[in-house]
Formats: structure tokens, sequence, C-alpha cells
């Protein structure tokens, strides 16, 4: 146990592991037999402790998008189409019959617009 004024040290290959299972604060907490608290803080730190976890953490993101890749170029057509929207910024062609709809919708509003101000106005002439 760390002394007054000292910070306890913590094995950071099981940091590292903790950020490759991108755990919560609380579950780190558990593990590395801590507060929340001091884990919070030593990731406020941004110094080593903050290093190894997001290290972790970046060899996980990187796994899973490399995994991604080999799942679309293997034929999945879900993830090459989900791949395409967020990479590529591919999208779905829009429909000329919903833009159609929108202006019609439009034109609809103004007609009532136009009729109610119609309306109001012969109203002021009758009373």
């Amino acid at each position: 146990m760390p002394g007054e004024g000292q910070k306890k040290e913590f094995d950071l290959l099981l940091v590292e592991e903790l950020g490759i299972r991108h755990a919560p604060y609380i579950v780190m907490a558990t593990r590395l037999k801590c507060s929340r608290g001091t884990v919070q803080n030593r990731m406020d730190e941004k110094g080593e402790f903050w290093t190894a976890y997001k290290r972790g953490m970046d060899n996980t993101n990187e796994s899973l998008r490399s995994k991604q890749i080999d799942v679309a170029l293997g034929g999945n057509v879900g993830m090459l189409i989900w791949l395409g929207k967020q990479r590529l910024g591919q999208m779905e062609p829009r429909d000329r019959r919903f833009d159609e709809a929108i202006a019609d919708i439009a034109a609809l509003k103004q007609q009532l617009a136009d009729t109610q101000a119609a309306m109001a106005g012969a109203k002021e002439i009758n009373v």
C-alpha cells in the first residue's frame, strides 16, 4: 500500500487489457483494487495509465475495423453497404416521388395559408 503522498502503482499490462475490452471505470476499479475516483484521476492525468488504456482501446478498434473489412470483402452484402455508407459517403438514391410529394405538400400549405388569409379578409369586410 502506498504511503502518504505516494501514488498507487498499477500493472500497465492489465490496464491495457482493460482498454482492449473497453472496460468502464467501475470495472477497472474492481480489477485494479482501487476506487472509481482513482481510475478517473489517473485517466484525467493523461499519463502512462491513460496511455496504456488508450493503446488497448486503439488495438481493439483497429482489429474491429480490419474484421469488418475482411467480412465485407468476403462478400457480406450488408457489411459492404454499411462500410460504403460509413467510409465512402455513399447513400441510398432518393426516390423522385418523395421529392415530388414534398413539393406537393409545400404547395398545399401555401394554398391553405392563402385561403385562410382570404377568409380573414372577407370577415373584416362583412363586419
